[in-house]
């Protein structure tokens, strides 16, 4: 979740894929899924603000810290 983090912490916005393909490295591969549920969990910790909300099936939503 360390890269995740640091993720976050580079890019102004992003969705879960965004994180995922800037958090992946040959050794670890992060998930869309894994990094979905990490945005989860830092929102209702009120880490994380809603820039565009998720319309399931079309779309995913835009976080920033």
């Amino acid at each position: 979740m360390r890269r995740i983090w640091t993720a976050m912490r580079k890019l102004k916005t992003f969705s879960p894929t965004d994180l995922s393909a800037h958090a992946t490295v040959d050794a670890t591969e992060i998930t869309p899924i894994a990094a979905a549920a990490y945005c989860q969990s830092l929102l209702w910790a009120g880490y994380l603000v809603v820039k565009r909300t998720a319309i399931p099936g079309k779309r995913e939503a835009i976080y920033r810290l």
